[in-house]
């Protein structure tokens, strides 16, 4: 006998759910612990198995609509024999299967429509259901665990144009470009350094510029000179320096090559090679870019012990770990004994 599948309660205040996407369609053999469907409540998004097993009948509930919960969205039959399936979804079985083999009880029935319009009323429901109440990310559990691993912003991609619902196969297809600028990845390294050297030099620039020295300027200067030793750079090097302390960005321009009370500013142009997030002066140690365009990211924070906390963000698919190692110790070396940076 055909078994009804209901809306489950999977909170104990739920009212409704809304099912994220249908992972089989009609005519789909099914066993009881296969995962038939995505649903998404205020709280959280969940894989929900079958059942019973048998073959998928109906689909009558939509993909993106709120549906109360008891409601009957799903029937599962003994045999296959008499059931309709979708062309579209058998094209694609992953994505949500819209056009449901029975209409809704709030929708009026097909027989009544005229004949132009009930061919067009499954397209429609198809269209309308793509689209989420606003501000709805649709996407499944493993989806939304891995844009948050890879910095990925799912609602730019909507922004985009990126159909909905996600899954983790369409994140694991799209390059950084498609992904909304966004990295698929970066890994971060810190360094502890005593500060004591690199203070008596910033009181010594501070004295040189005849007024507080800014420490951006230090740090642009000390990482420039990293970077091009790092890496054996004899060409340009832009640093984005951003302070939390003072408030703005500035740019330099080869700030190692430039006396530190009179660094060379740069205008924008494309991408720096390196951000600085200053955060000397404040409480904060470390600021974890939550989307990251591929620009290595450094983070310079105060210790309580008097020292610096310096924190490297980078992407290892266009900086290999040990480059990247080998940077944040060529700085840390800086700090600890200015006069290197100096030579």
């Amino acid at each position: 006998m055909p078994r009804e599948i209901i809306m489950p309660a999977l909170g104990m205040a739920q009212e409704t759910g809304v099912i994220v996407a249908w992972l089989k369609k009609p005519g789909d053999a099914v066993k009881s612990d296969d995962v038939l469907m995505e649903v998404e409540t205020d709280k959280t998004t969940m894989e929900v198995e079958a059942g019973h097993e048998g073959f998928l009948a109906e689909i009558r509930a939509e993909a993106g609509v709120p549906i109360p919960v008891g409601d009957v969205v799903a029937v599962i039959s003994e045999s296959a024999d008499g059931i309709a399936t979708s062309p579209a979804a058998a094209e694609n079985p992953e994505s949500p299967v819209e056009d449901a083999a029975k209409a809704t009880t709030e929708e009026p029935p097909t027989a009544a429509l005229p004949a132009k319009a009930e061919k067009a009323a499954p397209e429609k429901r198809q269209a309308e259901s793509q689209v989420p109440p606003a501000g709805r990310i649709l996407a499944s559990p493993k989806a939304r665990l891995l844009a948050s691993q890879r910095g990925i912003d799912l609602h730019q991609l909507v922004r985009q144009g990126v159909k909905q619902p996600f899954h983790a196969a369409d994140l694991d297809r799209m390059s950084p470009a498609s992904a909304g600028g966004v990295q698929a990845s970066f890994s971060s390294l810190q360094a502890l350094v005593e500060g004591a050297a690199f203070d008596a030099l910033a009181g010594m620039a501070a004295q040189e510029s005849d007024g507080p020295a800014d420490s951006r300027t230090l740090w642009a200067s000390f990482a420039s000179g990293a970077l091009r030793e790092t890496f054996s750079s004899d060409g340009d090097i832009v640093v984005e320096a951003v302070s939390r302390r003072a408030g703005g960005t500035t740019l330099f321009r080869n700030a190692d090559r430039h006396g530190l009370a009179n660094p060379a500013q740069a205008e924008r142009a494309g991408r720096p090679d390196l951000v600085i997030h200053d955060l000397c002066g404040t409480k904060l140690t470390n600021f974890r870019p939550g989307r990251f365009d591929g620009v290595p990211a450094l983070s310079v924070g105060e210790t309580p012990g008097g020292g610096y906390s310096l924190t490297f963000h980078f992407d290892e698919g266009s900086l290999p770990f040990d480059a990247a190692a080998d940077f944040l110790t060529n700085l840390a070396g800086r700090v600890a004994e200015p006069l290197r940076n100096l030579l």
